[in-house]
């Protein structure tokens, strides 16, 4: 990557590669082959972390080894266009969403994160699309400090605790995902934090559908909130 000059097209060849890839400058990273068998893996850094204003990356798995504290994506600024991507972390999250990056996070598998799957935080943004969100300890997506995300048609399910968890002066719009089968609650928002929800099917939650407390707000337009 050090040789690619901006906007340059990499492929990567099916393989498993020990790598802590570093995008400061944009690129088109793209698997040449079955997303399962293209895996990047770090131990004691981020498997990707995006510092650049524009790139994309698709098709691949990255996977977040144990050691340290680091999410297995870490999104800093720009607009990553992330799809058809397989992320796992067994360190922090999944995907970190931080400061002006306002990425486009689309069709992937997002699961089994230490942590939450997606977390979106100091005023970072970013559309989420057509993901599935699974089995990840705490929220499937985590939502705080400012932040204003866009969720719409994505399946958030079978987490440990929360679905979606917006609190610290959190927003965000949440539109059309279908969120269910978590440990707590579909959703939980807290301290200070306006999200508007609308359209979607929060059902079949271990516990509660939606939760509101401390001080948390929102906006709730037609949503199906059922057999919680």
């Amino acid at each position: 990557m050090r040789e690619a000059k901006p906007n340059d097209l990499i492929m990567v060849a099916p393989g498993s590669y020990v790598e802590s890839l570093v995008m400061d400058k944009p690129l088109e990273i793209v698997g040449d082959g079955d997303c399962n068998r293209i895996r990047i893996k770090s131990k004691d850094s981020s498997a990707l972390t995006f510092q650049t204003s524009s790139g994309r990356v698709a098709n691949m798995s990255l996977i977040q080894q144990s050691g340290g504290d680091f999410a297995c994506i870490n999104i800093k600024q720009g607009q990553l266009v992330l799809e058809g991507c397989d992320v796992t972390s067994e360190s922090l999250c999944c995907i970190a969403i931080q400061g002006s990056a306002d990425p486009i996070i689309k069709g992937n598998r997002i699961h089994n994160g230490a942590k939450e799957g997606i977390s979106v935080f100091n005023y970072g943004k970013g559309t989420l699309e057509d993901n599935k969100i699974f089995e990840n300890a705490l929220a499937g997506v985590n939502i705080e400090s400012n932040a204003d995300p866009t969720l719409t048609r994505n399946r958030i399910y079978d987490g440990r605790s929360y679905g979606v968890y917006c609190h610290d002066s959190g927003k965000g719009i949440i539109e059309d995902n279908e969120i269910f089968q978590n440990t707590v609650a579909g959703v939980c928002i807290s301290t200070r934090a306006h999200p508007l929800l609308r359209q979607n099917r929060i059902h079949d939650e271990r516990e509660s559908g939606v939760v509101i407390h401390t001080n948390g707000e929102g906006l709730f337009e037609d949503n199906e909130i059922f057999a919680n």
